[in-house]
């Protein structure tokens, strides 16, 4: 037991009691009653007895196994089956509207209930295209993935869990204890978000910064006030109202819902015939679907739904662009009723097109996200130019960088932030002239774990917003 008590000061509290129950003593001798050296839940021990030591320096060998995770059924462990079906009802339907894939096991006082795979490995190409399903690979129960950012939990998250172990941290620690006022309060940056419940001044948003704690952190409630969600298609109000539930105890605002119809190609040969209202055969098809993730924006509480609507036709007069305007006239006024706002995501328009679409839907509840990065990807404008088109329809934006098309047929592609064509001190400036004060989202779809680049990328463009805004705003 003194080399178990030893190996226990190098592991947590659960792995130091997992030791306790993995014991085994080679050599030993058995007993009338077996039952005495099966480990048992609680706390254990060992008793070496009748052992002769072998070897020169009569060494008595204690091997300590790794626990096993053995096969069994859910109602073994006091589960019920039916729930754990309701997994593979939820994540075929999100593999159904656009996730790629996962795998999921469940296990339970050691014993593996399920061990499932779904969908693929990856649903898109690094140039942003939708990988052809006949090429896809997919999801099995052996497939490795990247840790990425998970390697956050078995980092940080286990050093904060150590200290506290230590008796070293207090998780009522105040964050400005650890790494001062000025600079964790007085480098406060105001955020003022479009729709938002947010703080009102700069000062009110420094006091609320002086309260967080370490526990805070770890339960992920000190961080951005807003965020944007993706709707799967069969949410329903007892997910709405819990997601309201999950904004108030959080103080978080989620500032739009997105939907894309799926089976969607992000290219210029198939795009035109599969994104978004556009085509003919996806109007009827899909409109239904928007609407429903309209319905969720209005029982959720979330102001406005976005979506690429596909690819505008530039000619007004054609009867594809009329047939467009009116099925989006439709959609428009559902989501008015519903007191919802509908934003449409550039890329496959130009500025002048999306703007005359609008001006010609007439609802007066539509407007623009500007994607920096997609007007560059697919060609249609210099971001800075559209954002003084947009002007006062601009609403949203997702920051993002990319370079121009070389190949007539192929995209452009992503880079980070600021290695592409976009300007983005022009970006911000134009942002302040128009007195935008609308949500700006870092989006990143370069693959891997990019945590450190966002990071990076946010205190960029903050520099940014302080030379252009008089006020202090992002």
């Amino acid at each position: 037991m003194e080399l178990i008590s030893k190996l226990e000061q190098l592991t947590s509290r659960y792995g130091a009691r997992q030791l306790r129950r993995q014991v085994y003593v080679m050599n030993r001798l058995r007993t009338v009653n077996e039952t005495l050296y099966y480990a048992v839940d609680g706390i254990n021990t060992v008793q070496v007895s009748n052992v002769a030591p072998v070897g020169k320096n009569k060494i008595v060998t204690v091997n300590v196994g790794y626990p096993v995770v053995i096969e069994g059924e859910p109602e073994d462990v006091g589960m019920d089956s039916s729930t754990l079906d309701l997994i593979d009802d939820f994540m075929n339907a999100s593999v159904k509207y656009g996730f790629s894939g996962a795998q999921i096991a469940v296990i339970k006082d050691g014993k593996m209930v399920k061990n499932s795979a779904y969908g693929n490995v990856n649903g898109w190409n690094p140039d942003g295209t939708v990988i052809d399903p006949d090429k896809a690979v997919a999801v099995t129960t052996d497939t490795l993935y990247d840790l990425a950012s998970n390697t956050k939990m078995y980092s940080v998250n286990y050093a904060i869990q150590y200290l506290y172990e230590q008796g070293k941290l207090d998780l009522n620690t105040k964050i400005m204890d650890i790494f001062g006022y000025d600079e964790f309060i007085e480098s406060t940056k105001f955020v003022n978000l479009y729709g938002s419940t947010d703080a009102k001044d700069l000062e009110t948003a420094k006091e609320w910064k002086t309260r967080i704690t370490v526990k805070d952190v770890l339960m992920h409630q000190a961080g951005f006030k807003a965020c944007q969600t993706g709707f799967n298609g069969n949410w329903t109000q007892k997910e709405a109202e819990r997601l309201k539930e999950l904004q108030a105890k959080y103080d978080l605002k989620i500032s739009t819902l997105m939907y894309c119809t799926p089976n969607s190609r992000w290219n210029f040969t198939e795009g035109p015939s599969t994104i978004g209202l556009v085509p003919p055969l996806n109007r009827v098809k899909y409109l239904d679907m928007h609407k429903k993730a309209i319905d969720f924006c209005a029982m959720a509480g979330i102001p406005a739904f976005h979506s690429h609507f596909g690819f505008i036709p530039e000619e007004p007069s054609s009867e594809l662009y009329a047939g467009f305007i009116q099925v989006m006239k439709e959609l428009c006024l559902y989501a008015k009723e519903r007191g919802v706002m509908v934003f449409c995501e550039t890329g496959q328009e130009t500025p002048v097109t999306l703007i005359r679409a609008i001006r010609d839907i007439g609802t007066g509840n539509i407007f623009v996200n500007c994607d920096t990065a997609n007007l560059i990807l697919y060609g249609k404008a210099n971001p800075v130019d559209a954002i003084y088109q947009f002007g006062s329809l601009l609403k949203e934006l997702h920051i993002k960088d990319g370079k121009y098309p070389t190949d007539p047929y192929s995209l452009g592609r992503e880079t980070k932030i600021p290695e592409g064509d976009v300007d983005f001190p022009g970006v911000i400036k134009a942002l302040a002239d128009i007195g935008f004060q609308g949500v700006m989202t870092i989006e990143c779809e370069l693959g891997g774990d990019n945590f450190e680049y966002v990071v990076k990328t946010k205190k960029y463009l903050e520099d940014l917003v302080k030379k252009s805004y008089k006020k202090k705003t992002i």
